[in-house]
């Protein structure tokens, strides 16, 4: 059951990545992604709260990490491939920062929803995007 919750999760939060479907992410496929996760979360803050609570167990993360793997290599490559199309000098690195923010904004947004609004989170996240690529 709880396999079932974390896969359905990212298969939630993948859904809203290539909408064209064609493996190309284009720059609103990647701010309506950002804007669709934290939608999401706000639509089911119990939902998310459980997923990553599921996700930070030590017996989950080291059950999952190979399904997790691969699970999340398409759309890191399709992340990286979007980042070097735009010239950036550093793609896997700026991979590795949006990354980093992108999970620890949705998790910083399902552990405190209070400190910061989500709509102006989102925005900030995505403007630090694509600052980040177009550095």
């Amino acid at each position: 059951i709880l396999n079932e919750i974390i896969k359905h999760g990212f298969a939630t939060i993948f859904q809203s990545l290539d909408i064209k479907e064609n493996g190309i992410l284009t720059e609103d496929e990647f701010a309506f992604f950002i804007k669709m996760n934290f939608k999401l979360l706000q639509e089911n803050i119990k939902h998310w709260k459980l997923f990553y609570s599921l996700m930070l167990q030590p017996q989950v993360t080291e059950t999952f990490a190979s399904d997790y793997k691969n699970m999340i290599a398409p759309l890191f490559k399709m992340l990286f491939n979007f980042i070097n199309a735009r010239g950036s000098s550093d793609p896997e690195g700026n991979l590795m920062a949006i990354s980093a923010m992108l999970e620890g904004a949705f998790l910083y947004a399902v552990a405190a929803p209070e400190v910061f609004p989500m709509e102006i989170m989102q925005e900030k996240i995505i403007d630090a995007c694509f600052k980040i690529i177009d550095n």
